[in-house]
């Protein structure tokens, strides 16, 4: 998800061709759908592109922050464990 959404980044920033956004949207919404649960995705079905875009990059965001959490609690159990 968070590869088409960079492509989609880049592609309005690099390039204004509305055509080219759209198939980059459509890749992007199919990449957050699939990373979805089932009923999850269902909810989300008829949202527009922005709030595609805001809740992808949120989920992307918890995972991001969830990650670094744990890898500060295991740096803290190593420090601990010492």
């Amino acid at each position: 998800m968070l590869e088409a959404g960079n492509k989609l980044r880049n592609q309005i920033a690099h390039s204004p061709d509305e055509s080219k956004i759209a198939a980059k949207m459509a890749s992007f919404r199919q990449a957050f759908i699939a990373a979805l649960t089932p009923e999850q995705a269902k909810g989300c079905e008829d949202l527009n592109d922005n709030q595609i875009v805001v809740q992808a990059f949120g989920l992307c965001g918890s995972y991001l922050v969830a990650a670094s959490e744990r890898v500060k609690e295991e740096k803290n159990l190593k420090v601990t464990n010492r």
